[in-house]
C-alpha cells in the first residue's frame, strides 16, 4: 500500500474506532428482553473510567496519532493470519467487517484500557464438535495488590445493517440484509443463544482454557453478566417519513439508531420505472432535498461502512463528489466496474453518502437492479 493510503487507512480506522466505541446500540437499552445486556457508549465511558482513562480524551489522542493503531491493526492480523495460513499482508478494508470490528474493539481493551483479552474461543464438545465461539472475554492482569482477577467479562460484538422491506414492498414487513442472507430478528435470536453460552459448562472450560493460556491465576471462576455490542445503521425506504414499522419493532429500536434510506436504480439509463430518481422527486416527500438543496453525493467502498463522511478529514479529502444529476450515472459505472469480469447479478448493492458542505448529513443504501 502507498504511504498516502497507508495514512488515509490509519486514519480511517481511528474515526472507525471512534464510531465504534461511540455510537448508539441498534437496541433500546430499556427494553425489557435486553436491558442488562446492551453495552452503550455510556457503558463504554464508564468502564474507561475504571481504568483511570478519559474515553473521549484518548479517542483523540488515536485520531491526532492514528499510525499505532494502524500498526497495532497489521500486526494484530498477521498474527490470525498466520494462525489460518492466509496472506500475511492486511487487505484493506478487512475482508470481513466483523472481525475488523473485534480487532478495533480488542485494541481498545488491550492498549486502551490494560487488560487481558481472548477472542474467538472456540467452544467444542468433550467429543470434539465446535458449537461456536465467543467473541471476547477479558479480565484486569494480576497485579501486586490484586494477585488473582476478581471477575471476566463476556462481550459478544456485532455491527450489522439491514434494509427495512415495507408492506409496500415485502408481503412481510422485516429488517433484512443488504444481500438478503440474513433478517434482524433470527441475529436477535442468535444472539441471545450466544451470551448465554458463558454461563455453561462448555463455556466456562473454554474461558478457564483461555486463562490458563494468559497466565490469569484461577481461585475460581466469578463471571459478570454477558454483554451485547451492537451498533449499525438501519436503512429505510427513500421518501417514507414514516414507515409502517410494527409496534413491537419500534419499543425494541433504540430511538435514537442511526438510520439512512435505501433505493432502486435500474442499471440501464432511461429506463421507465418507479418511484422517480431521488434528485427528482418532490422535496415535500424528502425533507433531506429540502433542507439541504445543494447536496454532493459519494459513492462509498467498504472501507467506509463505520465512521460518517467529513471531508475535512485526511481520510476523506479525495473523496470524488457528485452532484444531484451525475450521481446516478456514477452509480452505474461503479456497479459496472466492480464486477467487470464476472457474472453480472441481478441485484448490485453500493453504499452512498448525501453531503453538505463536505459533511455527512445522510447515508444510503442503493440497489442496481438488471430487471
Amino acid at each position: 500500500m502507498l504511504e498516502a493510503q497507508q495514512q488515509a487507512a490509519a486514519y480511517q480506522a481511528a474515526l472507525d474506532l471512534q464510531w465504534l466505541l461511540t455510537s448508539p446500540c441498534l437496541l433500546n437499552p430499556a427494553h425489557s428482553a435486553w436491558q442488562s445486556v446492551c453495552l452503550t457508549p455510556a457503558a463504554i465511558s464508564q468502564l474507561a473510567s475504571q481504568h483511570a482513562v478519559d474515553l473521549f480524551a484518548w479517542l483523540d489522542a488515536q485520531l491526532r496519532a492514528p499510525t499505532v493503531l494502524w500498526q497495532w491493526l497489521q500486526s494484530d492480523w498477521q498474527r490470525s493470519a498466520h494462525a489460518r495460513s492466509l496472506d500475511n499482508a492486511m487487505p484493506w478494508p478487512a475482508p470481513r467487517l466483523g472481525r475488523y470490528a473485534e480487532a478495533l474493539f480488542a485494541y481498545f481493551l488491550i492498549e486502551g484500557l490494560g487488560l487481558r483479552v481472548g477472542r474467538n474461543l472456540p467452544l467444542r464438545e468433550p467429543a470434539g464438535k465446535t458449537l461456536g465461539e465467543l467473541d471476547l472475554v477479558w479480565s484486569s492482569p494480576p497485579t501486586p495488590e490484586a494477585p488473582t482477577p476478581n471477575s471476566v467479562q463476556h462481550t459478544e460484538l456485532a455491527v450489522k445493517f439491514y434494509v427495512y422491506r415495507s408492506s409496500a414492498v415485502a408481503p412481510s414487513p422485516d429488517f433484512i440484509g443488504p444481500r438478503g442472507q440474513d433478517r434482524l430478528r433470527y441475529k436477535l435470536q442468535r444472539l441471545k443463544q450466544q451470551l448465554g453460552w458463558s454461563t455453561t459448562p462448555i463455556g466456562q472450560a473454554a474461558i478457564e482454557g483461555w486463562m490458563a493460556s494468559a497466565a490469569l491465576p484461577l481461585t475460581s471462576l466469578s463471571m459478570q453478566p454477558a454483554q451485547l455490542r451492537l451498533p449499525g445503521r438501519l436503512f429505510y425506504p427513500w421518501g417514507q417519513q414514516a414507515p409502517d414499522v410494527s409496534p413491537a419493532w419500534q419499543s425494541l429500536l433504540n430511538p435514537v439508531h442511526l438510520r439512512g434510506f435505501w433505493y432502486v436504480l435500474p442499471m440501464a439509463p432511461n429506463t421507465s420505472f418507479h418511484p422517480a430518481p431521488w434528485h427528482a422527486t418532490s422535496v415535500a416527500r424528502c425533507p433531506i432535498l429540502a433542507d439541504y438543496p445543494d447536496l454532493r453525493w459519494a459513492v462509498l467502498s467498504r472501507a467506509h461502512w463505520f465512521a460518517s463522511i467529513d471531508q475535512a478529514q485526511p481520510a476523506h479529502a479525495e473523496l470524488l463528489t457528485y452532484d444531484g444529476e451525475a450521481i446516478e450515472a456514477a452509480l452505474r459505472a461503479a456497479a459496472s466496474q466492480e464486477y467487470r469480469g464476472h457474472a453480472q447479478p441481478a441485484e448490485v448493492v453500493l453504499l452512498v453518502a448525501a453531503l453538505a458542505q463536505g459533511r455527512e448529513v445522510q447515508r444510503g443504501i442503493v440497489f442496481l437492479s438488471h430487471a
